[in-house]
């Protein structure tokens, strides 16, 4: 019987003159009624799904932090970096901290609505302090939420429309891939492609964690560099010049593939060049650029997942905040009626 009031089961529901849980007493009609027995339960069924997934995240960046156990997602190396680690696990937390301060708070408030005369002020306390607490932070997540979803959709736009905004360059133009500012994509039409420029040539991360990282994406997939120009950027090489040379850091773009160096399932080969089409080879260095493989993971792994996953998020939070909410305001319209007596 617990568990059934616990988790809104049995005939009790919407029930608006049952017996208070810890009084005993009658509850008026405004008592614990169906809307507010509803919100309880979606915020502590809510709550357990948000600990649980900010929990993997925490555990998942965790080990990659402070273990030597290896992870990671295949196609995805760039994402093995300290800081975009440090910064899922901070998330994690947050995510899982939030989600056990919404579920405490959701107890305290229905421990509220059902006073017996012991530690009721405290009750009420702890549900005023919590509620404010949860909401804002809600509030916060809410508007996180909206503009990463809002990036994340403007990206799989673009990702998805590859004729209308032709990237990194418009067809016809004269700018290559290469240092130089003038040279830079365009952040708007082809934020990813300028994102990875940005990289090689402005920042220069060929000596830190993330140019690192580069490398083993790179050599994961059994490719070299990212966009060289040419063959419609299906084909890059040290032998296109030192231009390029910021991007060609992969091991395969000097060193010839062995026979024991397993084709990655992942990589996107296309393009001819000379009349040879791109394949996995061995006995031969890599010309196939990561930018087509990196961009149907992008598309096809990330983006439309995470796009998912963050909008149910914006949708979660809303509806976190009405119940929370309706958990606070109720108690300001009840009167309630207690059989407890103090003796």
């Amino acid at each position: 019987k617990y568990f059934d009031k616990l988790f809104c089961f049995g005939s009790s529901l919407c029930t608006t003159t049952s017996k208070m849980a810890k009084g005993g007493g009658k509850a008026n009609n405004e008592d614990w009624a169906c809307c507010e027995q509803c919100s309880f339960c979606f915020t502590i069924f809510v709550g357990i799904l948000f600990f649980l997934a900010g929990g993997a995240m925490t555990v998942y960046s965790a080990l990659f932090l402070f273990s030597d156990i290896y992870v990671n997602i295949s196609g995805l190396e760039l994402l093995d970096t300290d800081a975009i680690q440090y910064a899922i696990f901070i998330i994690g937390l947050a995510i899982a901290g939030t989600a056990l301060l919404g579920m405490v708070s959701a107890c305290c408030a229905k421990c509220a609505a059902n006073p017996d005369g012991k530690c009721d002020c405290c009750e009420q306390c702890c549900t005023a302090v919590l509620s404010i607490i949860y909401i804002i932070i809600l509030v916060v997540l809410l508007i996180a939420t909206l503009a990463i979803a809002g990036v994340l959709s403007y990206f799989a736009v673009i990702l998805f429309d590859t004729t209308s905004n032709p990237c990194p360059y418009p067809e016809g133009s004269d700018l290559t891939f290469t240092a130089g500012e003038t040279n830079a994509p365009d952040p708007v039409t082809c934020p990813i492609d300028y994102a990875m420029w940005n990289s090689f040539y402005f920042v220069n991360v060929s000596n830190t964690a993330a140019g690192v990282a580069w490398t083993v994406a790179q050599d994961s997939t059994v490719t070299c560099g990212y966009y060289c120009d040419a063959y419609d950027g299906n084909y890059c090489s040290p032998s296109l010049g030192a231009a390029y040379a910021p991007q060609l850091t992969g091991t395969f773009c000097t060193t010839n593939v062995t026979s024991d160096v397993p084709q990655n399932d992942a990589t996107i080969y296309q393009g001819t060049i000379n009349g040879t089409a791109q394949a996995f080879r061995t006995g031969e260095p890599s010309t196939m650029p990561y930018r087509p493989t990196f961009l149907v993971i992008l598309r096809d792994v990330v983006i439309i997942p995470f796009l998912a996953v963050w909008w149910c998020i914006f949708v979660f939070a809303l509806l976190l905040i009405i119940a929370a909410c309706v958990m606070c305001i109720r108690k300001k319209k009840m009167t309630k009626e207690s059989t407890y007596k103090p003796k």
